[in-house]
């Protein structure tokens, strides 16, 4: 029997007009289709769920037809120019124009429409700042207004480690970079950002202050080239931010039963899983644990 599936009417939290809601992702849907694809098993496993396979991310009760529609476009061109060229193909130099700029905006603002609440409950006096934001970028996403506003937004393409690297590679932070997704609030005491990561794509957008110094060949612009090579972080604290996020991924405990099933996946296909991207990064992790 097909489960037929239940409409929800609601206020889109976009474009403010009461109608039916769709199920909105917060981390799009085609970068849970790519995690499923180079998968060794061909499911996924979310950090809060982590004994929960499932087929697609988590979704929310957010956005109209319409404005799911409006975002889709960004999606689409992001996933098609520089996703998936970057990952199957190892293109390292995208072209893009103003929808590089619109999908980054509408990442930010799906985190932190998301978790606005908690960051308001943690952190009253820093959450004063999401409000400008906020307001700008729904005018912007719906076309209103063609300013985006001062904040500097970033992106980062993360990659495995070089083998010849002197540095400190905690234990899961290949799997975190590259094969986990992420999205919230960030702050120091006195700043504010906002994190969205994809496998191997890191955003950061500047709240307040609304620009961000250390980030090098990684702002994003209006049109212009995205190059993944030749970047530099230097923000005080983002690579000690990146590390706690990843410590997050090495307390997760996936049960015995779990792991069975896994392992039974596994066996059904062993050649699919030893090509396996999943298996490229656990092989990672396993070389630079040896290290340590």
């Amino acid at each position: 029997m097909i489960k037929k599936e239940i409409s929800k009417e609601g206020i889109c939290s976009l474009c403010e007009k009461s109608t039916t809601l769709m199920k909105s992702h917060i981390i799009p849907k085609f970068a849970a289709e790519w995690l499923k694809k180079t998968s060794g098993t061909g499911y996924l496993r979310e950090v809060a769920q982590p004994n929960h396979r499932m087929q697609d991310f988590t979704t929310f009760r957010l956005l109209c037809a319409t404005c799911e529609g409006i975002f889709s476009q960004w999606e689409k061109h992001f996933a098609e120019d520089i996703f998936i060229p970057y990952h199957e193909k190892r293109q390292t130099s995208f072209i893009y124009e103003d929808w590089l700029l619109q999908f980054a905006i509408s990442l930010a603002w799906r985190t932190i429409t998301l978790s606005k609440k908690r960051f308001c409950r943690d952190e009253p006096d820093l959450a004063l700042h999401l409000d400008a934001p906020l307001a700008c970028w729904r005018a912007f996403l719906l076309g209103e207004s063609d300013d985006p506003g001062l904040y500097a937004h970033q992106l980062l393409f993360l990659d495995f480690v070089a083998a010849s690297s002197t540095v400190f590679v905690p234990e899961y932070l290949h799997w975190y970079m590259l094969r986990s997704i992420d999205a919230t609030i960030a702050c120091t005491s006195k700043d504010v950002f906002v994190y969205t990561k994809l496998p191997g794509l890191v955003f950061w957008s500047a709240i307040h202050p609304a620009q961000s110094h250390g980030w090098q060949n990684t702002r994003i612009g209006r049109l212009g080239v995205a190059e993944a090579y030749d970047q530099r972080v230097e923000a005080n604290g983002f690579a000690e931010f990146l590390m706690r996020r990843a410590d997050i991924v090495a307390q997760i405990q996936v049960s015995e039963r779990q792991q069975n099933q896994i392992l039974q996946t596994t066996l059904k296909d062993p050649e699919r899983f030893r090509r396996s991207h999943s298996t490229q990064v656990f092989l990672a992790e396993q070389y630079w644990k040896s290290k340590q």
